[in-house]
């Protein structure tokens, strides 16, 4: 009984910093692929797979960034990914209910259960959420690189939104195809280069439509919440 316990409890551990070190990875991938014109996104993709110890087979079929934050990130019968770590550390955590604290079991237990309303959120196909904040403050910034436009939404929402990187990039990517925003190369204030994006004609006409339609649910939703 006590090896069983010790052994879940070891396996929490494991799990829980690999889900950790997995996240940190994918943010350096991303920063390296979506901020470096020069990098070779195929062979980036190879090497991050390849030290996640990620099968050949299954790393040929995964050669995008995209691809591969799906399998890292999102994979919930892939051990290696964030979710698939966070998923069998709940599991250790049940067999080793009686020698956890309550603070811990509910922190593992909360965070397992939310995982799909989380991984729905951050997959975000079309990233209306996060082209909706990133057009904004390009409305009110105007050009401004990643990492400041990810900062200024947190600093004006007092840290309530949090735009990751891996949501971030990507979307600002799907507006650019669409005409919404466009981005060029220049020296950023820590003289390091940086791709800086702005808002187009077509974009701010997207946004001011985007705005009155958010506004318009805003105003629906309080009419239900607190009726007259």
């Amino acid at each position: 009984m006590l090896s069983r316990v010790a052994e879940a409890l070891f396996w929490i551990g494991r799990y829980v910093e690999r889900a950790e070190d997995t996240a940190r990875l994918l943010d350096v991938h991303f920063h390296e692929v979506l901020e470096d014109p020069s990098v070779d996104e195929a062979g980036a993709c190879a090497v991050l797979l390849s030290v996640m110890g990620i099968p050949d087979g299954t790393a040929r079929r995964h050669r995008d960034s995209r691809a591969v934050l799906e399998l890292l990130g999102y994979d919930a019968e892939t051990p290696n990914s964030i979710v698939g770590a966070l998923v069998a550390a709940r599991q250790n955590a049940r067999g080793a209910r009686e020698a956890l604290s309550a603070d811990i079991w509910e922190c593992l237990n909360s965070t397992h259960n939310a995982l799909p309303t989380r991984v729905e959120a951050a997959r975000d196909p079309d990233g209306l959420w996060t082209q909706r904040l990133a057009g904004q403050q390009g409305r009110y910034l105007g050009p401004a690189h990643g990492y400041t436009i990810a900062r200024v939404i947190g600093q004006r929402s007092d840290a309530f939104l949090q735009v990751e990187q891996g949501s971030l990039y990507p979307a600002l990517n799907r507006l650019e195809d669409r005409g919404w925003v466009d981005s060029y190369w220049a020296t950023s204030e820590n003289n390091r280069r940086a791709r800086y994006y702005r808002l187009t004609p077509a974009g701010r006409r997207q946004l001011t439509t985007q705005t009155n339609r958010w506004d318009d649910i805003v105003r629906a939703v309080n009419r239900i919440l607190r009726p007259a």
